[in-house]
């Protein structure tokens, strides 16, 4: 009889297995855990140097319970005593990825929630002279993709200034033209639009006299 007791519990066991993260975490613990992964916040900042740019992410409200992966590189930054820590060294236009861990193995053994950071395109010809003054030009933005040589680059400030300029002499002509056609249309019948205001100002004082003098 024993025998067939410590057989029906070996065959329970195995059939339903005990959760022991629910005994080693409770839901409470589950819910401030991601609470304090979804409060880590990415930000970045970035130094010049000739004609390049890198950058470096900052991670805010870190805690000793979680763990980082930079999936870019897939290097692991443990809790080192602060709440901020600094990865230096991204170039421009990198799309980063960091995945936050717990080292609760208990609650989590995947990532509590994942934070992007897309860094942008850095443009090497936004300072150079043939910009000055056009900086509203695509190829003059500080933050773009403008992958061409510097030959290319001087031809493409040359065509959009050109595509402006012969715009510009375009709306120019369209203003000079209908101011010539408002000025003709006044010099040639300004008599009878004299003639006509007049009658106008001389119908709208009759009538009111008249109102007045018959009361309404």
């Amino acid at each position: 009889m024993k025998k067939v007791i410590i057989f029906v519990l070996f065959t329970l066991i195995i059939m339903f297995p005990m959760n022991v993260d629910a005994l080693s975490c409770s839901y409470e613990d589950k819910a401030v855990l991601r609470k304090k992964a979804s409060n880590i916040m990415p930000s970045y900042t970035y130094t010049e140097s000739n004609d390049s740019v890198l950058f470096s992410v900052t991670l805010t409200n870190l805690s000793q319970d979680l763990y980082i992966v930079d999936k870019t590189t897939n290097k692991r930054y443990n809790y080192n005593g602060s709440s901020e820590l600094t990865i230096k060294g991204y170039e421009a236009g990198v799309k980063v990825q960091y995945e936050i861990y717990t080292t609760n193995s208990d609650c989590f053994t995947k990532y509590l929630t994942i934070k992007y950071v897309n860094l942008p395109n850095y443009n090497k010809y936004y300072k150079d002279p043939l910009c000055v003054g056009k900086e509203s030009y695509s190829v003059c933005y500080k933050w773009n993709k403008v992958d061409i040589t510097y030959d290319e680059f001087k031809e493409r400030v040359k065509k959009i200034y050109n595509e402006q300029t012969k715009e510009e002499e375009i709306n120019e002509e369209i203003k000079e033209t209908l101011f010539d056609k408002i000025y003709n249309f006044l010099h040639d019948y300004y008599v009878f639009i004299i003639v006509g205001l007049v009658l106008i100002t001389f119908s709208i004082i009759f009538f009111r006299n008249r109102k007045n003098n018959f009361g309404f």
